[in-house]
């Protein structure tokens, strides 16, 4: 057999998005945004630059998902009527920010994310000591136990 080891890292979640206060105008009208609200406006605005914003079909799926989340007098929004100019200016200071960061700085958060990473690690099946149980979850329709004596038989 080929593979000796399987590791498995788990899986790694993003940290909770922190309200950055963004403000958007829908048909001219402030709209005071929550947390789920912004955290969709912020991702929306990370994409400006990309095929995928100036793509009609994705920006009439975003407004009506978006749409679902707001007061019932904007439910019927286009996208036209949304101005996003707050955000984008949030989103651009971020990438200046990150492009005049200096080779220690990027380290440095290099660093921290592969640390994060570290921290989520899960478990390591080691074939070479068997199979181990992982707390009855079932894989493949079997549970972990099962597959851990077919392994043990076919050894």
């Amino acid at each position: 057999m080929k593979w000796k080891t399987l590791q498995h890292n788990g899986i790694l979640f993003p940290p909770a998005y922190e309200a950055q206060g963004i403000k958007i105008k829908i048909k001219g009208e402030a709209v005071n945004l929550n947390v789920n609200q912004e955290e969709m406006v912020y991702q929306w605005a990370k994409k400006k630059d990309t095929p995928y914003a100036q793509d009609k079909v994705f920006q009439k799926n975003f407004t009506a998902d978006f749409a679902k989340t707001l007061d019932l007098k904007f439910k019927k929004i286009s996208y036209e009527n949304i101005d996003f100019s707050n955000a984008y200016k949030i989103v651009d200071k971020e990438k200046d920010l990150k492009e005049m960061m200096t080779k220690e700085e990027k380290k440095v958060n290099c660093c921290k994310e592969k640390r994060i990473t570290r921290e989520t690690q899960i478990k390591v099946w080691n074939r070479h000591h068997g199979w181990k149980r992982s707390r009855g979850r079932k894989l493949h329709g079997r549970t972990s136990w099962n597959i851990h004596w077919e392994r043990r038989a076919s050894n």
